[in-house]
């Protein structure tokens, strides 16, 4: 019995360490320089829809199932997604436009209720016929999903996928600007 109780407390005392050293916060960003005008790339995000094209998490993910509620790259536009792998069930909603500058946008995983998630798409001029796009997550998380988030390297994975999101999407922009060959997807 004493042993169980040693067992039981050990176990108390290691989650409370995890929850305290565990960020309660997460933040990656990623970055591309892309040879196309700032409005057109500003156009082309703002739709929703165009993240199928580009999407690190969706691309080569046939169980991805997605749809969108109110008139897409409007204010309070939602889309939402399910899917079998671990990306699962969730909504995107448009809570902010700065046009032709920012869009920002709430996530709301349905897996983890436990934390609000915001990401926002950013488009500035970078030199004479270059412009950047800036894609940037954060999420507030609370026990035990910052826990989960630091021993699954969840924020790694993310920048990972961030990254990989934004030279898809330079591709496309490019491809359909002349500019390259990597892609077959235009612009619409």
């Amino acid at each position: 019995m004493i042993f169980v109780l040693y067992v039981l407390l050990a176990l108390l005392f290691i989650t409370l360490s995890l929850h305290f050293l565990s960020p309660k916060e997460f933040f990656v960003k990623s970055k591309v320089i892309v040879k196309r005008e700032p409005a057109e790339i500003f156009e082309y995000l703002r739709l929703l829809k165009n993240q199928s094209n580009w999407s690190f998490w969706e691309k080569d993910n046939r169980f991805f199932e997605s749809g969108i509620i109110g008139e897409d790259g409007e204010l309070g536009a939602v889309r939402f997604w399910e899917s079998a792998t671990s990306v699962g069930q969730g909504e995107q909603k448009i809570i902010h436009i700065n046009a032709p500058h920012r869009i920002d946008t709430e996530l709301s995983f349905m897996n983890f209720s436990l934390f609000k998630c915001f990401l926002y798409y950013k488009v500035g001029r970078n030199s004479m016929h270059k412009t950047f796009v800036e894609v940037g997550f954060s999420a507030k998380m609370g026990f035990p999903v910052n826990i989960m988030v630091m021993l699954r390297g969840s924020r790694k994975r993310a920048q990972l996928g961030f990254d990989e999101s934004m030279q898809n999407l330079k591709a496309i922009l490019e491809v359909d600007s002349g500019q390259s060959s990597s892609s077959n997807n235009a612009v619409s």
